[in-house]
């Protein structure tokens, strides 16, 4: 396709998803909106994704098919679909999801119309043969960067996934995603909100995200958490405090806030679960939520519940 048609650049990194890559790929192809490329790179797939992704490229022009022989990882790819694409907006797709046929007209239409750094649409979270609506609401609502992270960081109309948002390729610059990370895009998608200057959400369903044993966020809706998993949400909340505090001190009392609500919750999932191979990480966490006792107790946005696990747990 011509540089100067692609308006949006989908990326789609792919690994051993042979199962459901087919459908991910139609479903970005039959989108109304014309003027796209999708890049799908190969992550050193073992089984058929390499074959059919690369006969897709040879007969689809919007497809660029960049194919890697080693097996590095999603933010690895992710990383090197942001450098080759021609977009001026970048949107995700997964290799085991599908999107609506009116998805990016529709994801555009609402960056175009409000002037929007990013903007983002509602989901269904697919689970075998049931679908469910997630994030599924009428209002559109219109967000400055310091009202666009607060309602990241509650959580309640769109979260930190890569999924179902339109992005400003500007926003990337100086922004990579972490290489060998097990989840990368709560390492990155915060970063992203904190340098736009307005968000536009409308909870209309356009992305199906599938929910199987093989997935990440299958395991933790499921509340299947590994140290190796719970480690790295540790750090993230640790890092996404220190990042967001010092380049939108606004927001600075509710993500303080949001990590110690992670790790109450966290401490009480693990006893609920019984999950005690994250022993060393529950430890830690009580002893964070000690220390920061008083400042979390007298926080404008600790619920009730919270204070009753505090007290719960002796903190």
């Amino acid at each position: 396709m011509e540089k100067s048609k692609v308006k949006i650049s989908i990326i789609m990194p792919t690994y051993n998803r042979a199962k459901t890559v087919i459908k991910a790929i139609d479903s970005v192809l039959a989108q109304s909106f014309n003027e796209y490329e999708l890049i799908i790179i190969n992550d050193g797939s073992t089984d058929e994704t390499t074959k059919i992704c690369s006969e897709y490229a040879q007969k689809e022009n919007k497809i660029r098919f960049i194919n890697r022989l080693q097996n590095k990882g999603a933010s690895f790819a992710r990383n090197i679909g942001i450098k080759v694409s021609d977009g001026d907006y970048i949107t995700f797709v997964d290799d085991d999801d599908v999107i609506h046929c009116k998805m990016l007209e529709f994801l555009y239409g609402l960056t175009i119309t409000h002037g929007a750094d990013i903007s983002i649409c509602g989901s269904w979270y697919g689970y075998g043969e049931n679908v469910v609506p997630k994030y599924k609401y009428d209002e559109l609502i219109l967000l400055d960067k310091v009202t666009g992270l607060d309602e990241l960081l509650k959580r309640e109309k769109y979260n930190s996934s890569n999924a179902c948002k339109l992005f400003c390729k500007k926003l990337f610059r100086g922004i990579n995603y972490i290489e060998k990370s097990l989840v990368d895009d709560i390492h990155v998608v915060y970063k992203l909100f904190a340098e736009a200057n307005t968000v536009v959400a409308k909870g209309v369903p356009m992305y199906t995200c599938m929910r199987h044993g093989e997935n990440n966020s299958n395991l933790l809706e499921n509340n299947i958490w590994s140290p190796e998993l719970l480690r790295e949400y540790i750090n993230m909340q640790k890092d996404r405090v220190k990042y967001l505090s010092q380049c939108v001190p606004q927001i600075t009392d509710r993500v303080k806030y949001s990590e110690w609500s992670f790790y109450i919750s966290m401490c009480h999932k693990i006893n609920i679960f019984n999950n005690w191979v994250c022993k060393k990480e529950y430890r830690e966490m009580l002893n964070i939520l000690k220390e920061n006792k008083v400042e979390f107790l007298n926080s404008k946005f600790i619920t009730e519940s919270e204070k009753t696990m505090i007290k719960m747990y002796n903190i």
